[in-house]
Formats: structure tokens, sequence, C-alpha cells
């Protein structure tokens, strides 16, 4: 499963082929899927601001990690993004496999048991504890991705950076 963002840019490369040989459909597109992947960066660094901000961890959690940054352990989910481009579509888009569980956020309380031991171990607030099981609260939904808007607003700056270079160089 992945969740992705998509661009669809026919009509926008049409538009731009008007400007003869200078145009080239790929170096727009590239440039509208970096802005995207950096929008997503910033996102990330952000701690999801850029989108309304994300739910802050509870105290367990922190305990647990030893820190307070949200969606952050090895770095994998932040680094998972990428962009690539199929004809005129640009997709920014994750495969990890927890990025739509915090993209979505899921429904709790669900139990968790453990799969290779007697019970769980796990530090709280008040130390470690061992449990047979425990029930999840849920994970709270922390968009990763810009809206649709956004990421048209975001295509919509890339094309004019593009039109002002590909101007430039026709002169």
């Amino acid at each position: 499963m992945s969740i992705a963002v998509r661009i669809e840019a026919k009509k926008l490369t049409a538009r731009m082929s008007k400007l003869g040989k200078k145009f080239k459909r790929r170096q727009l597109l590239e440039m509208i899927g970096r802005e995207q992947w950096e929008w997503v960066q910033k996102n990330f660094k952000s701690q999801g601001k850029l989108i309304g901000g994300w739910r802050s961890l509870r105290p367990n959690t922190v305990a647990a990690k030893g820190h307070r940054r949200i969606l952050f352990n090895t770095g994998e989910l932040q680094k998972s993004f990428r962009y690539t481009i199929f004809g005129a579509t640009v997709r920014v888009r994750s495969d990890s496999d927890i990025a739509p569980f915090h993209e979505f956020g899921t429904k709790g309380p669900y139990p968790i048991f453990p799969r290779r031991a007697q019970m769980l171990s796990f530090i709280t607030t008040q130390g470690r504890v061992f449990r047979p099981f425990v029930m999840h609260p849920g994970l709270p939904r922390r968009k990763m991705l810009p809206t649709k808007a956004i990421a048209e607003k975001l295509a919509v700056r890339s094309m004019r950076k593009y039109i002002k270079k590909v101007t430039r160089a026709a002169r």
C-alpha cells in the first residue's frame, strides 16, 4: 500500500509547448516533482506545520522514544518519499508500509499482543512495564503530503519559475 499526491499536467505541458524547442516537458515535470518533494521534507522538519501541525506525542511515547520529534525514529519514513514522472503526471509518494497509517490515522483502541514472547515490555512515564497485551489508542491523522490545492499551487509556482528560465534562455 502506498500514499501519493498526483499532479496531472497535460494542459500545462500543451500550453508550454507553444514556447517551441526551448520547452522541455521533462524539465518542467522534474521541477514540479522536486518542488513537491521539497515541500514534504519541509513539512516533516516543521512537524506538520505546513498543513496545520501534527498532534503532539503522548507522554508514554515520549518516554519510550526519548525525544519529542513526531514521526521520527530512524528517519526512514521521511526518506521513503520520492517523486516519479509518468507521461505528463508527477506523483509524490511513499511506499512505506506505515505511511498510510500516519497519513490517514487509525481507529482505536485496538489490542497489541506479543509476537515472540510471553509479555510485552516497554517504557512508560512510570518506567519499564510488562503486560500480556495493551490497548493501543489509535494513531491520529498526521498529514505528510500536501493537499491537492497546495500541490497545484506548488505546480503553478514551478511552472512560473520554468517559464522565466526558458524565456531568459530564449533571448
